[in-house]
């Protein structure tokens, strides 16, 4: 649990001070938490991204944007109308398995690209691979990295 908190409080501690200008960037070490975390959810972004309470203690929380692990969705802001639509499509559906309010765990918990970011697998509180879901029912492509698969004919 310590190692929870230090990594997450040094994702925030970045974070704030890269946006006063006091740190230069530089890229994100790749430290991952192995046991789940537990968090809620507070806000849907986009089909593969949202905002979570991370519950560390009983008495200490921080809040974290969350991306989904190994997927990727359209973007709200896309290169065509098909995947604009495709994008809010993919949201709302991430709204319908993750509800705010809901409990989801988190695994394999690592920083990402932007800071005040993670990256984790994340798990509803039906059980249910968020991610997979999303990919079998085509809101999201499997993604490892690398050159985007794209959304528009």
């Amino acid at each position: 649990m310590k190692n929870i908190f230090l990594s997450l409080a040094l994702l925030l501690f970045y974070s704030v001070t890269l946006a006063h200008g006091a740190v230069k960037p530089k890229a994100p070490s790749k430290n991952i938490i192995h046991n789940p975390v537990d968090a809620e959810v507070t806000y849907i972004i986009d089909g593969d991204t949202f905002s979570a309470k991370v519950i560390l203690k009983e008495d200490i929380q921080i809040s974290v944007r969350v991306r989904i692990m190994q997927i990727d969705a359209p973007e709200l802001k896309g290169e065509c109308e098909s995947e604009m639509v495709a994008a809010f499509a993919a949201k709302d559906r991430l709204g319908e398995l993750i509800p705010i309010g809901s409990r989801v765990i988190l695994t394999g918990v690592k920083d990402d690209k932007y800071l005040g970011r993670i990256d984790a697998f994340v798990t509803n509180d039906s059980g249910h691979d968020v991610g997979e879901i999303m990919v079998r029912e085509n809101h999201a492509h499997r993604y490892g990295g690398g050159k985007r698969v794209g959304w528009c004919e």
